[in-house]
């Protein structure tokens, strides 16, 4: 990941993990409504313009399963990078920000300048980037 991959990342954190959860839930029900056709008519074609709503929820389900593989790939990132941040300062700012705190919050809470908070997560995302 790079800079700005990984800053998103960092203040999408705390809902990436609801969401993902959602997701995980919404995956694991099979409910589906739909009525089976029987016979030759269930495999022809239907001229009116309409889709199998079946195929389409199919569809919608690989599509909500790869935005989920690409929101967990992110959280994983963070989640072993941040073990990297040694500076309790840096260390509660990441832990502040993690917890869906804005910069603005962070540097109240921390009694510093906005511009100092952000320095603050642009330190925390290049301890992030150190291999």
């Amino acid at each position: 990941m790079n800079r700005e991959e990984i800053k998103k990342a960092l203040y999408a954190y705390h809902w990436t993990i609801k969401e993902i959860s959602r997701i995980h839930a919404h995956l694991a029900t099979t409910e589906f409504a739909g009525v089976a056709a029987g016979g030759i008519e269930s495999v022809m074609p239907k001229g009116n313009g309409v889709g199998n709503p079946l195929l389409g929820e199919i569809i919608r389900r690989e599509a909500k399963s790869k935005r989920l593989k690409r929101m967990e790939t992110q959280v994983n990132f963070i989640q072993s990078h941040i073990v990297r941040i040694e500076d309790e300062t840096l260390a509660t700012v990441a832990d502040c920000i993690l917890d869906g705190l804005t910069v603005s919050e962070v540097s109240r809470y921390l009694n510093v300048s906005r511009p100092t908070a952000h320095k603050y997560v642009d330190d925390i995302i290049t301890e992030m980037l150190k291999d």
